[in-house]
């Protein structure tokens, strides 16, 4: 990953956010929170600063899909396993399963978002 601070000139700010590739990423409403979607079947969250703050982990394939809520103490996420799990990011347990789909969960967001 990586991380330019549009106007500034401070150099950018780099890490490396999954095992495998980042299939999408979001950041907080108030942008102090990155979240991202890996290829290696696992969520992380990150302070934007690229210090990680959680990682989330159940999928059984790769995560596609990730969104915060609005106060950014949930995520919710979804993958090839076709699965869709909502995530508190504090306790980093799974609060919802919604089941699994006919097929891949390539995109989420939350009921008031405008994504």
């Amino acid at each position: 990953m990586r991380r330019w601070t549009v106007g500034g000139d401070a150099d950018p700010v780099s890490w490396r956010a999954h095992g495998d590739s980042v299939s999408d990423l979001e950041f907080s409403a108030d942008g102090t929170r990155l979240v991202t979607a890996g290829g290696d079947r696992l969520v992380r969250v990150w302070n934007a600063d690229g210090t990680p703050v959680g990682e989330l982990e159940g999928h059984a394939a790769q995560v596609l899909a990730v969104a915060f809520n609005t106060n950014a103490t949930r995520v919710v996420s979804g993958g090839a396993d076709k699965a869709l799990w909502v995530w508190d990011i504090e306790t980093r347990e799974k609060l919802v399963t919604l089941g699994r789909g006919r097929s891949a969960v390539s995109d989420v967001a939350w009921p008031g978002d405008s994504a």
